[in-house]
C-alpha cells in the first residue's frame, strides 16, 4: 500500500502541481496579512481493487487516493468581530450524496423503460481546475507520514515546525472543488 500512496502523492505534487511552497502557519498568523485564508488537513486513503478475488490470484491492485478534509475547514486567523467575518459561497452548499441503492433504482428504471445508460469517468477530474486567484488562499496541513513523499522545494525547512501548503488546484473533499470543476467545464 505504501507504493500506491507514494505514486498518488507524486501525481499530486509533480504532475498536477497541487501544492505551493510551504509556509509557516505561525508566520501567517503573526503577519496577519491573510485574514481570509482557510486551512484544513489532507489524508490518504488506500483501497484494494478486485479484493473479491483471492490474494494469490494476482488481480489485487492497490490504489491511493488523497482526500482534502474539507468538512474541517477553518480560518487561519479567527475573526472574533462578526462584522469582519466573511462567508464563502461554499459554506452554504448542502447536497445529498446518492446512495448505491438509489443509483441501482435509477439503473433499473432506465432498463425497464428502455433508456440508454452511459457512464463517464474523467481521470483526476477535480485536479484539472485551478484554485481561483480571486478567492482567499486555502492551505493544507499535510501529515508527516505523507510529507515525507514530497521533494524539492515542497520540503519544509528544518526550522519550520508548523508548515502549511497552499492548495493550487481543486482537491477531492473540499466543498468548493466540484463547483470549481463545473465552472471549468462551462468556461
Amino acid at each position: 500500500g505504501i507504493e500506491c500512496q507514494r505514486s498518488e502523492w507524486n501525481k499530486l505534487a509533480n504532475v498536477y502541481t497541487m501544492f505551493g511552497k510551504p509556509k509557516s502557519m505561525r508566520e501567517i498568523i503573526k503577519r496577519n496579512t491573510e485574514i481570509e485564508a482557510t486551512v484544513c488537513g489532507i489524508c490518504m486513503l488506500t483501497t484494494i481493487k478486485h479484493a473479491e478475488y483471492p490474494e494469490e490470484s494476482g488481480q489485487w491492485v492497490f490504489k491511493g487516493r488523497a482526500v482534502v478534509l474539507g468538512d474541517r475547514n477553518s480560518k487561519i486567523i479567527p475573526q472574533t468581530d462578526a462584522s469582519k467575518r466573511t462567508s464563502y459561497w461554499w459554506h452554504s452548499l448542502d447536497s445529498q450524496v446518492a446512495s448505491l441503492e438509489q443509483v441501482r433504482l435509477l439503473d433499473a428504471y432506465a432498463c425497464i423503460h428502455g433508456y440508454k445508460i452511459e457512464a463517464v469517468d474523467l481521470e483526476s477530474a477535480y485536479l484539472q481546475a485551478y484554485w481561483p486567484t480571486d478567492m482567499p488562499t486555502h492551505y493544507l496541513k499535510i501529515p508527516r507520514d505523507l510529507a515525507r513523499f514530497l521533494g524539492g522545494e515542497l520540503v519544509p525547512p528544518n526550522w519550520m515546525s508548523d508548515p502549511v501548503w497552499p492548495m493550487l488546484r481543486a482537491g477531492y473533499g473540499h466543498p468548493a472543488s466540484g463547483h470549481l470543476w463545473n465552472n471549468l467545464l462551462y468556461n
